[in-house]
């Protein structure tokens, strides 16, 4: 894919989550490589989890999280 692709998708994917890093995290596309904690919070990779999160939480999935309907 190219760059403009990428980015696009990301936007589009963010859009559809609250995905928000609790702390000052190193972010750019190459350690983008996002998780999905226990906690319901999207991190940009498993580092960002480790560093910036309780230390109760734990890695629930590989990637965005997606946030559930309410009904």
């Amino acid at each position: 894919m190219d760059f403009v692709s990428v980015t696009l998708v990301r936007i589009v994917l963010l859009g559809l989550t609250e995905a928000k890093t609790p702390c000052a995290c190193p972010h750019n596309d190459i350690s983008w490589i996002p998780v999905c904690g226990t906690d319901g919070v999207t991190y940009d990779n498993i580092y960002c989890l480790q560093m910036c999160s309780d230390p109760g939480v734990k890695l629930y999935d590989y990637g965005i999280c997606i946030k559930k309907e309410e009904n």
